[in-house]
């Protein structure tokens, strides 16, 4: 099989049984960026199934604190490798949910946090990046947080009024011509959020994947431009997750296949993408 890039992805199941977890070291890791008003730190912790995680973000008097969630998904530094450098999991800010991504890389750990707000908000979601550094002692000397259940407020700020996802509507051609995956997207706009349609390489003719519900995040807890949509695509052998990030008028596509019939390695794919 093909890899447009060399990470793997496993389930926790398999971490706790001949996988080297060294990279996703257990301690706090601290935002580089003290003042920003974003994630500002994430602790890890070892459990008897794997490793935990709980975030912290930034608040006044003092940060919010998440849920404490199992580390579910990992991905590998390669195909057919055993080593671990990232991880997924899902946090609840009281009603507000997060998804975190963290990978390692240079010594740091590189988060991306998608926020997501109760239904009937008049908040956009968004989407916001922290690097954090390793120190089991740096800010000992304030532990307060506050509690799950009331630190909504934290990840709120003011009301900002919904973006509108103009700019991520379109059609979207893939920049490598003889690419195998996905070479063309057609996206919509539906309300605050968009539909996108994918088209696998085939002969003689693409493949379509059908429609799929795309959900839109701004970037930055302040901003009204969307940059970013997730959705999950379903085929005869596979379930795919897309993030598609829009930079430098490029639409840049993730994609993570899980194939179900246990006949091929889950994989990962990042492709690029021009508007026409």
């Amino acid at each position: 099989m093909e890899w447009s890039s060399s990470v793997d992805r496993s389930e926790m199941a398999a971490a706790v049984d001949g996988v080297d977890l060294s990279a996703l070291s257990v301690g706090r890791w601290h935002n580089t960026h003290r003042t920003l008003a974003s994630l500002a730190r994430v602790d890890l912790s070892a459990t008897a199934g794997g490793l935990a995680a709980r975030l912290f973000w930034m608040g006044d008097p003092v940060p919010a604190a998440s849920d404490t969630a199992a580390v579910t998904h990992i991905y590998m530094d390669a195909p057919d490798s055993r080593r671990a450098i990232a991880f997924a999991t899902r946090h609840r800010f009281g009603p507000v949910i997060c998804d975190l991504q963290a990978n390692m890389t240079q010594g740091l750990m590189v988060a991306a946090a998608f926020m997501r707000f109760p239904e009937g908000s008049s908040r956009s979601d968004y989407f916001t990046r922290a690097f954090l550094f390793q120190d089991d002692a740096f800010g000992q000397e304030d532990e307060r947080t506050s509690e799950p259940q009331n630190s909504a407020s934290a990840v709120v700020h003011p009301l900002y009024p919904p973006a509108h996802v103009t700019h991520l509507a379109g059609t979207w051609i893939n920049t490598n011509r003889a690419s195998t995956g996905v070479v063309k997207y057609e996206v919509d706009e539906s309300g605050r959020h968009v539909v996108s349609r994918a088209f696998e390489a085939g002969r003689p003719f693409p493949l379509d994947w059908g429609e799929a519900a795309g959900h839109v995040y701004a970037k930055g807890n302040e901003a009204q431009e969307p940059m970013i949509f997730t959705a999950s695509y379903e085929t005869d052998d596979r379930h795919i997750d897309i993030q598609a990030k829009l930079n430098q008028g490029l639409l840049v596509v993730a994609h993570f296949y899980r194939h179900k019939h246990g006949d091929r390695s889950n994989s990962y794919t990042r492709e690029f993408y021009y508007k026409v």
